[in-house]
C-alpha cells in the first residue's frame, strides 16, 4: 500500500484516542480517525511507516447499528463501557 492509495474498508475496532482500525478486502489494516466500529469507510492513505498505514477519512460508505438518539459524547461513553465489560470477562 502506497501513499495516495484510495480504498475502502470496514472498521474492525477503535483504539483510544479515536483511531479506527479499518481492514480492506485484501486484508491490509489502515488506521483511520473519526470512525465507529462496523462502519464501512472510504479513505486515502497519507502515511506509510514500518508497514503501518494511516489514512484520512473521505466518506462513511455505510453506517452501523448506532442508536438514533446518541450524541458523540454518549457514544464515546457507551463504547468505553462496552470495552470495559469485554476486558473483565
Amino acid at each position: 500500500m502506497k501513499k495516495g492509495f484510495r480504498g475502502t474498508g470496514t472498521v474492525e475496532r477503535v483504539d483510544f484516542p479515536n483511531k479506527g482500525i479499518a481492514v480492506t478486502d485484501d486484508g491490509d489494516r489502515v488506521i483511520v480517525k473519526n470512525t465507529i466500529p462496523g462502519q464501512k469507510v472510504e479513505f486515502v492513505v497519507n502515511k506509510v511507516k514500518h508497514q503501518r498505514a494511516e489514512g484520512r477519512l473521505m466518506e462513511a460508505v455505510s453506517y452501523t447499528h448506532l442508536r438514533a438518539h446518541e450524541t458523540g459524547r454518549n457514544l464515546v461513553c457507551r463504547l468505553l463501557l462496552e470495552k470495559k465489560k469485554t476486558r473483565r470477562t
